[in-house]
């Protein structure tokens, strides 16, 4: 099973994957990967029935929270979070059927 880290370096990854090919021009902040790591819990256990990780998600003021996801980038405050991750790399941990369904920019969405 894929650690809620391996899912928010996926996501990281993802991300500036996209805007180096020039897709995007978006960018991973805290609060942002807070709510994409909550999405990706989500579908995992819609589409799986089961959770794409261990850790709890809690409620907190501005949306959904990993508090282990928060401790780790809260240094990043509002700022841009990057990782030296390639995106192979940071697809490895995760099976065929947790990346397969969706095709999003060219790069697998985890569900």
């Amino acid at each position: 099973m894929p650690t809620v880290f391996n899912v928010a370096n996926y996501f990281i990854v993802a991300t500036k994957c996209d805007c180096e090919d020039g897709l995007n021009d978006d960018v991973m902040t805290h609060l942002k990967l807070q709510k994409l790591v909550y999405y990706a819990q989500g579908f995992s256990m819609v589409f799986n029935n089961e959770p794409l990780f261990d850790r709890d998600i809690e409620a907190w003021e501005h949306g959904p929270v990993c508090a282990d996801l928060y401790n780790k980038y809260k240094k990043y405050k509002c700022g841009i979070i990057i990782s030296n991750l390639s995106f192979d790399e940071a697809k490895k941990p995760f099976t065929q059927k947790q990346t397969g369904y969706y095709n999003v920019r060219g790069h697998e969405a985890i569900l």
